[in-house]
């Protein structure tokens, strides 16, 4: 049972341990809870390609990590065959939402950044580092958006959301939600009215702090 907001994990992120992606179920929100371990491509897809990971920069982030997965399980011994090899994985995430533009876009700039790479283990290090950075750049944007429009609501305003609009949709923070969230931080007293969107009714069920 989730007691604070402290006991919640980032909407996707990479397990060190496994060299896989977690992620947030969002298809089982709000009743239940629960994260789930990406260890193959073909599990991420799925996830994707379902709604279990859902929002633009989320995908971005996603997209970014599928390349870093593909790379941990390729077993090309060679710089042109892994490299091949993510190609193929990018082309594979790409197809699981072809109009998510955030995806295509966090699978390519990984896809790019390996390009510097020398060989089989500095492409698995530069591919999970762009991923990395994409997740902490998206982090670090929300939190920006927050502090900006925190600035344009008054205590006691109601805001009205739709949609995926909170931590859920990014990796954490939030867009329109972290703005909330900001102004929230800074002491002032703020409702929202969040609508839902189909197919899952995005938006109207969302954890603690989203």
């Amino acid at each position: 049972m989730l007691t604070s907001e402290s006991d919640l994990m980032r909407t996707i992120d990479w397990k060190e341990e496994s060299n896989s992606v977690v992620l947030v179920d969002q298809t089982l929100l709000p009743k239940e809870y629960r994260i789930i371990e990406c260890n193959t491509l073909s599990s991420l897809c799925e996830a994707i390609k379902s709604l279990r990971i859902r929002g633009a920069p989320a995908l971005g982030a996603a997209g970014g990590f599928g390349i870093a997965l593909a790379a941990f399980l390729s077993g090309a011994r060679d710089f042109e065959t892994i490299v091949r090899d993510l190609e193929v994985a990018g082309k594979t995430l790409k197809s699981t939402r072809p109009t998510a533009i955030n995806l295509g876009w966090g699978v390519d700039r990984v896809l790019k950044a390996v390009s510097d790479a020398f060989d089989v283990n500095g492409v698995r290090d530069i591919a999970l580092q762009e991923a990395r950075d994409i997740a902490e750049e998206d982090v670090a944007t929300n939190k920006l958006i927050g502090e900006y429009g925190a600035k344009f609501l008054k205590d006691g305003d109601t805001i009205l959301t739709h949609c995926n609009a909170g931590r859920l949709a990014c990796v954490d923070w939030g867009t329109a939600l972290g703005v909330v969230r900001s102004a929230i931080a800074e002491g002032k007293e703020i409702k929202v009215i969040a609508c839902e969107t189909r197919p899952l009714n995005q938006g109207a069920g969302s954890l603690p702090g989203n």
